[in-house]
């Protein structure tokens, strides 16, 4: 691993122009990372873009730069490395996949099991609990002052991979990185406060609609968010992202997973389960993949039953 991050940071400390991405509908450790090496970069003098065509969540806009973003299609012609943060496949990239076929030119930093998205290095760990922990080695590498803003970036991150220390992905290196990133200035107080603490009315609204509709079936809790429905609350697929691991909770409950139509037959599935349950083997049988107790997915079906009885199809198989 030691080589490999040493090969990553001489590459980006040799690059004049670099582009970041990560993964579609980016979670806090995807932008957590990501930020946080773009801040790094920029201290090296780097030419640094971000690119995401997602919008950021209400809480995203206030822990990270949104108008850092570039959201049109990256130019690669202008960068000579491009840097992937957070992603495990080619799909998972969204419309920046066609950049990273055409360009060799690129490295990977992840923690999900990879999934054919590999570089010119990779710095690949599925047994880390966050991207950002991953990232905090390579920016140590790269020799730069670890800013307040860099570990408040990274801190957003690992916090919000393992809910707070919580998550069954958390380990004694969790803690650790998270140590030193309050060392290096990380106001967690401030950050927690943000994380868990705020809630806007909207977000209230969707909470009533989850518990009011979730349903148990054997061991498995879920809740479905039918396009009509979505639109009535006036939200978007984000607004549900806390569902399955809402679920999860549940005793006796072993497996969750939560449905939203993003749009008319265009189906996305969060999946959680409970140590000693393995629920990414059920997202690969869909075409996701993801960690072993949260994984995830994205499929066309005919209407919500159909979407519903293949996820459940899947869990009772495995089971």
């Amino acid at each position: 691993m030691i080589k490999e991050i040493k090969q990553i940071a001489k590459l980006l400390k040799k690059a004049k122009k670099i582009a970041l991405f990560t993964h579609i509908n980016p979670d806090c450790d995807a932008l957590g990372s990501t930020f946080g090496l773009y801040y790094a970069l920029k201290q090296l003098n780097k030419k640094v873009d971000i690119y995401s065509k997602d919008p950021f969540t209400a809480v995203e806009k206030v822990l990270f730069d949104e108008s850092v973003i570039k959201k049109t299609l990256c130019r690669t012609k202008e960068y000579d490395l491009f840097v992937a943060c957070d992603v495990p496949s080619y799909f998972r990239l969204g419309e920046y996949e066609k950049t990273f076929h055409e360009n060799q030119n690129f490295v990977v930093v992840d923690h999900h099991q990879n999934a054919g998205l590999k570089g010119l290095h990779n710095y690949i760990d599925p047994a880390r609990s966050s991207c950002c922990e991953l990232m905090l080695d390579i920016i140590k590498m790269l020799k730069v002052k670890i800013t307040k803003e860099i570990a408040s970036c990274l801190y957003v991150g690992l916090s919000s991979d393992t809910t707070s220390f919580v998550n069954s992905n958390t380990n004694s290196k969790s803690f650790q990185t998270a140590s030193q990133l309050i060392n290096y200035g990380a106001d967690v107080c401030a950050l927690n406060e943000t994380l868990y603490h705020t809630r806007t009315r909207k977000s209230i609204d969707f909470k009533k609609y989850l518990w009011n509709n979730f349903k148990i079936k054997g061991d498995c809790a879920y809740c479905v968010m039918p396009y009509e429905e979505l639109s009535r609350l006036k939200g978007k697929k984000s607004d549900c992202d806390g569902y399955s691991t809402s679920l999860i909770s549940i005793q006796g409950v072993n497996y969750s997973f939560s449905i939203v139509e993003e749009k008319t037959g265009y189906f996305s599935v969060s999946m959680r389960s409970k140590i000693g349950y393995d629920v990414r083997s059920k997202a690969e049988l869909l075409g996701g993949g993801g960690h072993l107790c949260a994984a995830g997915v994205k499929f066309k079906a005919k209407d919500m039953e159909d979407a519903k009885n293949k996820v459940l199809a899947v869990i009772k198989k495995e089971n």
